[in-house]
């Protein structure tokens, strides 16, 4: 269970969008940037989740203040399914 520590709601400083160039992050990517909040998008192309040093990527990538969205996935291509 999620437990906020603030008496109020505000909108975060800075979201970090794992998956931020796929359908559900983008979207989320749109959403967020439309509502004025600042977002950094990653997608495979900025960190490779499978790699080891993934972590690492990732860490540094941060700030203290974040907010993280894990939307990553692996794709199926629909060729494959037929």
């Amino acid at each position: 269970m999620l437990e906020h520590l603030t008496d109020e709601a505000k909108a975060p400083r800075r979201i970090v969008i794992v998956g931020g160039e796929g359908f559900v992050g983008g979207a989320i990517v749109r959403a967020a940037r439309d509502s004025g909040v600042q977002v950094l998008s990653l997608g495979r192309n900025d960190i490779d989740l499978l790699s080891l040093n993934a972590a690492d990527a990732l860490a540094s990538a941060l700030k203290p203040n974040d907010s993280l969205i894990a939307a990553a996935a692996i794709a199926v291509s629909y060729t494959h399914l037929r």
